[in-house]
């Protein structure tokens, strides 16, 4: 990853630092290391890039490896942002690729503007995340972050990007596998055994259903569509509790019923909304846990004679 490394900077305190590589790129040799990071590229004719099809009427761009192989990119660079935060550092990398319109020379400046006056370690990247972005228009009204970052405000912009990666990334591999371990096999069982009532579930977003994680993933609920054998559709809670191993159906809730499927991201929000802070439906498609511990205890996990009082058992 450092192949390349031309120069950097590290504060006084030894808390930031910047430095950045410059890689000119051999089309017989090349090969794609960073296959699945998003990139940038400049200094290129637009025009090389493009696929025209439809006779001419539409297009669509090269892949990097064509381009590089045209000699469209003919160098890359990695420029690393590091912040140390709480005894750990924390490093974002961008990647870009240049053509031939641009100079070596004016690349290197490019990259090491800032280095010199050390103005590179006082952009935003390095100062506190703030729950709404900067107004350049003191007249308009303040745009909010999205609800995964709200966690991170008032940590160093840099930290806040990638505790929210890496979350997310944790998030997704963990819904993954329990799609695969628990919640797919519940739903093909519950349609085979009980088809009177679960005729066909309905996800919302993907073919995977939402998951609602506690703090530590050790509880989960998941609210899905369930169109029954009359055709009637209802929203169902269904919750895993990984302390136990066991499923349940979580009947807090008195369900409504519709003729037809809606997506019904904002009726989940109307009923979590009464019972703690998810108040909008970007939660639902987002890296937030739950993390309202009366939540879990008071609503979904509350006994009454030694039996929890909203969750029943599903046999499968």
């Amino acid at each position: 990853m450092l192949q390349g490394y031309v120069s950097g900077i590290i504060d006084e305190t030894g808390s930031r630092l910047y430095a950045f590589t410059f890689v000119e790129i051999d089309p017989g040799t090349f090969q794609n290391d960073y296959f699945d990071w998003m990139y940038s590229s400049t200094g290129f004719d637009e025009e090389k890039t493009r696929i025209y099809i439809d006779d001419g009427k539409c297009y669509q761009h090269k892949d990097l490896t064509q381009c590089v192989q045209e000699g469209i990119y003919r160098a890359f660079s990695l420029k690393f942002y590091g912040y140390f935060y709480e005894g750990c550092w924390y490093i974002a990398k961008e990647l870009m690729y240049f053509g031939e319109l641009i100079t070596r020379e004016d690349i290197l400046k490019y990259l090491a503007e800032g280095i010199d006056n050390n103005t590179i370690l006082s952009s935003s990247y390095y100062e506190p995340m703030e729950a709404h972005f900067p107004q350049w228009n003191p007249n308009e009204k303040p745009m909010s972050r999205g609800v995964e970052f709200l966690e991170f405000v008032g940590m160093p912009g840099l930290v806040a990007y990638v505790k929210q990666e890496e979350k997310q990334a944790l998030l997704r591999a963990h819904s993954q596998y329990l799609y695969l371990e628990t919640f797919k096999p519940m739903m093909d069982r519950l349609r085979a055994k009980y088809f009177e009532e679960y005729a066909e579930f309905i996800t919302l977003y993907s073919i995977e259903p939402t998951l609602i994680f506690s703090t530590c993933r050790n509880f989960v609920l998941t609210p899905i569509m369930v169109k029954n054998a009359k055709e009637e559709y209802r929203i169902s809670w269904f919750f895993r509790n990984d302390d136990e191993k066991k499923m349940y159906k979580w009947n807090y809730f008195e369900p409504d019923t519709y003729l037809s499927s809606i997506h019904y991201s904002q009726e989940i929000i109307h009923d979590l909304s009464a019972l703690c802070y998810w108040n909008d439906y970007t939660y639902l498609n987002s890296s937030c846990t739950l993390d309202d511990d009366n939540f879990w205890k008071s609503y979904v996990l509350v006994k009454e004679n030694g039996l929890y009082k909203h969750l029943e058992e599903l046999k499968y």
